[in-house]
């Protein structure tokens, strides 16, 4: 028995259903072993059908800029791979929560997808269906928060799990920027008023002629900023953030995905960056911590995904 589960507690469930924010990290698809682009659905190395223009690396490179997809259009496809658990990590409990797929076309494409996870190559032994089969409705990010019922997965030992996305009903050949397996850290409160839900900001060069007629070069636009005070006062929730910051981004220099309104949006969650990577939580009161986040929105989508 590879992984394990549990139902998240229903204080935590209550916080997301009334819309407070959510941050998403320890991706655990940085520690992968290999991935896969195969029409059998196993996972089985000598039948990939990766293109080689754009590799499964592509799918947890941390940079959604890059797409992976395979080098034929069958249907059904699968993305296939494989998660080996470090000693350190099998003790650990509750390594994931959610599911995030960037920068696609399963829209364009009309593909219905469906996520799964097994303790066997073939999908044979203990299958559980973390995401069932559902028409993709939009080109914005894929954020799947209620995984079976709203559980919360973990390892039982350091036994291989393998993991797969089937594809099916596409039109043409699936592409997908980035696959995440996400640990939820759910606020109890808003950030602290002052905090600019929008803030986006564009970047161009503009070059001026002599006769001031102007040429306005465009590097992107709507890149999302956050500048924010958290403000807990409770020690679980103290302990939340600050596990936020030196674990599931690994002290700041690993991305993670910033939910406003997890439940009325979900897929406005934007894959960022703490800029600079640093957490302080000074008291101003007797047991009040202010923790400032600053972050930015890595590319290249930027605001493409919201709409």
């Amino acid at each position: 028995m590879a992984w394990n589960s549990a139902t998240i507690g229903a204080t935590e469930l209550a916080l997301t259903a009334a819309d407070k924010p959510m941050l998403l990290g320890a991706n655990i698809m940085r520690d992968i072993d290999a991935a896969y682009w195969v029409i059998a659905g196993t996972y089985t190395p000598g039948s990939d059908d990766t293109d080689s223009d754009g590799p499964t690396k592509f799918a947890w490179d941390d940079a959604q800029a890059g797409r992976t997809y395979a080098s034929t259009n069958n249907d059904p496809h699968y993305l296939v791979w494989k998660y080996t658990p470090s000693a350190a990590v099998a003790a650990a409990t509750g390594l994931f929560d959610s599911v995030v797929i960037l920068n696609h076309n399963l829209y364009t494409i009309g593909a219905d997808i469906t996520v799964e996870m097994s303790d066997s190559t073939d999908f044979a032994t203990r299958k559980e269906t973390l995401v069932a089969k559902y028409t993709v409705s939009s080109n914005r990010r894929q954020v799947h928060l209620d995984l079976n019922t709203d559980k919360r997965y973990g390892c039982s030992n350091t036994d291989p799990i393998y993991f797969r996305i089937k594809v099916e009903g596409q039109s043409a050949v699936a592409k997908i920027g980035e696959v995440l397996l996400c640990r939820r850290r759910q606020l109890k409160h808003q950030p602290r008023v002052g905090y600019d839900k929008l803030n986006l900001r564009s970047r161009v060069e503009t070059f001026e002629a002599s006769d001031g007629s102007r040429t306005v070069y465009v590097h992107h636009k709507g890149r999302q900023h956050i500048d924010m005070l958290l403000d807990p006062h409770e020690d679980a929730y103290i302990a939340d953030i600050e596990t936020f910051y030196e674990d599931d981004t690994d002290m700041g220099t690993e991305p993670f995905l910033w939910l406003p309104e997890p439940t009325t949006d979900p897929q406005n969650a934007p894959f960022m960056r703490l800029d600079p990577p640093e957490l302080s939580g000074p008291t101003p009161g007797y047991v009040q911590r202010e923790f400032r986040f600053t972050a930015v929105e890595l590319g290249p989508t930027f605001n493409a995904q919201e709409y």
